[in-house]
């Protein structure tokens, strides 16, 4: 079996949770919780999960640049039986596994041989879920960066249910606020209706005209979106429900 390719001479910046390349260095995972890691200049990633006996389990890998294959792993070091669905792309990766007993396990992340390196290019989102939805959304735009008050912005966004169920109905909100952290207590714009989205199903707003009220004082702000803001459906994580703002500044009409 081929060993992974390192490439040299880029940057590349060890992720947060290094080092944790053998079990015992395992940073924990929390169910709802997503983790960003790279193989900077290792050759695996270990996760340290708690589970629950006769419980499903869901992980996943998104937002990959490189290419990771995940193993559930026992206390004993044994990879423990688990099946494997398809992600949206051929990086991706997804399990599903049932937990033998209470207690501690691992996953453990590596590249896929012999199709992926050791180096820069190796990003990938690891995600552990229950049999629940979950709601993210990946890319959120607005065209204009000034606006008039009383005027439009274009926006657009995609929404996946990158869970391990069905997902009802919900919408997609889009805010106007005074920082990047966008927050379903900033000030409402309009509202999308978001379908019923099946398991790895993608929704699509496509240029939309927004408004801006008339009232809002003259200023720089951030206009962003949340999916689910009212958390009608329940998912087993809601951190990546938003995107970052984007800078838009608002001008007064002349005249």
């Amino acid at each position: 079996m081929s060993a992974p390719v390192a490439i040299t001479g880029l940057d590349c910046t060890n992720d947060s949770f290094e080092a944790d390349n053998q079990a015992s260095a395992a940073k924990l995972l929390t169910l709802g919780l997503p983790q960003r890691h790279n193989f900077c200049n290792a050759s695996s990633d270990w996760m340290r999960f708690e589970a629950v006996a006769g419980k499903t389990y869901g992980f996943n890998t998104t937002q990959t640049d490189g290419w990771a294959n995940l193993h559930v792993i026992g206390a004993d070091g044994a990879i423990l039986p688990a099946t494997a669905t398809g992600g949206s792309t051929l990086t991706e990766q997804r399990l599903t596994w049932t937990a033998p007993a209470s207690g501690s396990f691992y996953l453990r992340a590596s590249p896929a041989v012999p199709m992926s390196t050791v180096g820069p290019g190796t990003d990938f989102v690891v995600g552990f879920g229950d049999m629940r939805p979950d709601l993210t959304l990946r890319s959120a735009g607005a065209d204009d960066a000034q606006v008039y008050a009383g005027g439009i912005v274009n926006t657009g966004a995609e929404v996946r249910n990158i869970g391990f169920a069905p997902a009802g109905p919900t919408r997609l909100t889009w805010y106007l606020s005074n920082d990047a952290d966008i927050t379903n207590t900033d000030r409402a714009l309009l509202s999308v209706d978001v379908g019923a989205l099946d398991v790895m199903q993608t929704f699509y707003q496509f240029a939309t005209s927004t408004p801006v009220p008339l009232d809002v004082p003259t200023g720089n702000y951030f206009i962003g979106a949340i999916v689910n803001p009212d958390a009608n459906v329940d998912e087993y994580a809601r951190v990546n429900n938003t995107a970052p703002g984007r800078p838009i500044q608002v001008l007064a009409l002349s005249g």
